[in-house]
């Protein structure tokens, strides 16, 4: 059973851990070592989620995290799953409650951004209903994105 709820101080490690036990397996076949070095060893992750804890859900698996989501303004500015729990159903539970917190905001038209090589990721996205709208370079990477919208009804 999969269960989402708001992180806590106490989940930080589990998503620490998971974001960068499984960022090669995800992005190694685009991004470089030296662009992955600064997320994995060099305290990135650790920074971005303490800053934005507060707007992060989370998915229990087997009692541990085993997803993550953030929500920026209108924005899911993060959604990670653990790469050996992926196809369970987690990415789906984390995108829905993720919409439905979009919703009881008050937003109408939710976005998301996704690597474009990434496409695994974004078969996902569009098989929850997200379609693409716009790709753009990104300034850090150098690598294209994909910014994905859906309205939210």
């Amino acid at each position: 059973m999969i269960r989402i709820r708001n992180a806590k101080e106490g989940d930080f490690d589990e998503i620490v851990m998971m974001c960068t036990s499984s960022m090669k397996a995800t992005y190694g076949h685009f991004l470089t070592d030296e662009e992955t070095r600064p997320w994995i060893e060099g305290g990135k992750t650790e920074e971005y989620i303490s800053e934005m804890l507060d707007h992060t859900l989370v998915a229990i698996y087997k009692e541990k995290v085993r997803g993550v989501s953030v929500l920026e303004d209108n924005l899911i500015d993060l959604i990670w799953v653990a790469i050996e729990y992926r196809g369970k159903g987690i990415g789906e539970a984390l995108i829905e409650a993720s919409e439905s917190a979009l919703k009881k905001k008050g937003v109408t038209e939710a976005k998301l951004e996704c690597f474009e090589a990434n496409t695994s990721s974004i078969d996902f996205y569009k098989t929850m209903g997200w379609h693409c709208e716009d790709t753009y370079k990104d300034t850090i990477s150098g690598v294209n994105k994909v910014v994905m919208v859906k309205t939210l009804k």
